[in-house]
């Protein structure tokens, strides 16, 4: 269950590499299972590969926030069909697979269902895609299904899938895992890299170069040596130097320094895709556009997580417009807060 955002700032760290269940039967709710699945996943990425978690995030908390939230609007999205028990069987399964499988997104437990999205289609996220892919457009403000499918994407054969990726029982499967033939690193399922044309792990490097850390002001990319400096999470290596990665709402370009994970730089500005704002032609409405719900003071507070005012999010999706039903169900139920929607 990896998100699109995260597989881009995976890939970004192998370019500046360039070597040459719930508890018994209960059901949990989304907000739950979410939260023990960023848990989980963010552990276990630690205890695989420190390095990369160190580049990839600023710090547990950043980790933790960043893949719930991304969890909960992979849940919420409308013709999603991933669930809170998959995502709970999920993070039930993840401290014990084996670091291979985990690299790798080969966790049989971790397998959902693909969206009923076909190719070509607005999306605003992975998991309202058949293919399980959600390929973001600047100029649009949200993406499009992408018809080469993702780990549990839709496929007939494997001409359907991406890459590496193989059809099996329907879905596209990581049947061969590491060192399996690729040309582009989005070939490679999980966290995994395209080097030498095979699929490995970042770290360490190939070639007997060496990785370090690099702060804010540090010199990235390659040094002298054989070394390569990356920058820390939160962090853009930009004209050579470590740079603060744009925060939500910035001004932004495409070729200009990166949006804070997990933001894109859509139609000049950093946002958090959000499946519930993307319209049907592909586009979403900018931050002082309402999507609905008129004016007045329209409060979500029955076991949501988010309060809307006049139309906008004060808590949830920073800036991002809504209505009363879209931010019940972006969130989920459970975050006890009672009362109801008005």
């Amino acid at each position: 269950m990896m998100s699109d955002g995260l597989r881009d700032r995976i890939g970004l760290v192998a370019l500046a590499l360039a070597w040459g269940g719930g508890c018994g039967d209960e059901v949990p709710t989304p907000m739950q299972a979410c939260a023990d699945l960023a848990g989980a996943h963010c552990s276990k990425l630690k205890a695989c590969d420190a390095m990369l978690f160190q580049v990839v995030f600023r710090d547990d908390a950043d980790c933790a926030s960043g893949l719930s939230s991304q969890c909960s609007r992979a849940i919420a999205a409308p013709d999603a069909k991933t669930t809170a028990a998959e995502t709970a069987a999920c993070a039930h399964a993840l401290p014990t697979a084996s670091c291979d499988q985990f690299v790798a997104d080969d966790i049989e437990a971790c397998r959902t269902s693909p969206g009923a999205r076909p190719a070509g289609a607005p999306c605003g996220g992975w998991s309202q895609c058949t293919s399980h892919s959600c390929t973001f457009i600047s100029s649009e403000g949200c993406g499009r299904c992408r018809s080469a499918g993702a780990v549990d994407g839709a496929c007939a054969s494997a001409t359907d899938c991406r890459g590496a990726l193989e059809c099996k029982d329907g879905r596209c499967r990581n049947v061969k895992g590491l060192g399996s033939s690729c040309a582009v690193t989005s070939d490679c399922p999980g966290f995994l890299a395209c080097i030498d044309r095979r699929c490995a792990r970042v770290f360490p490097p190939p070639n007997g170069l060496e990785a370090v850390l690099a702060g804010p002001g540090d010199r990235c990319g390659a040094q002298a040596g054989g070394v390569v400096a990356l920058c820390r999470g939160g962090l853009t290596c930009s004209g050579g130097t470590c740079m603060p990665s744009l925060v939500v709402g910035a001004t932004c370009s495409p070729s200009g320094v990166a949006c804070d994970s997990p933001s894109y730089c859509l139609v000049g500005t950093c946002q958090v895709p959000d499946p519930l704002l993307c319209k049907d032609d592909g586009t979403r409405p900018p931050p002082s556009e309402p999507s609905g719900g008129g004016g007045g003071s329209i409060s979500c507070s029955g076991n949501c997580s988010c309060v809307c005012s006049g139309g906008r999010f004060l808590t949830g999706l920073i800036g991002g417009a809504c209505t009363c039903d879209e931010a019940c169900r972006r969130t989920g139920n459970g975050s006890g807060v009672s009362g109801s929607c008005s």
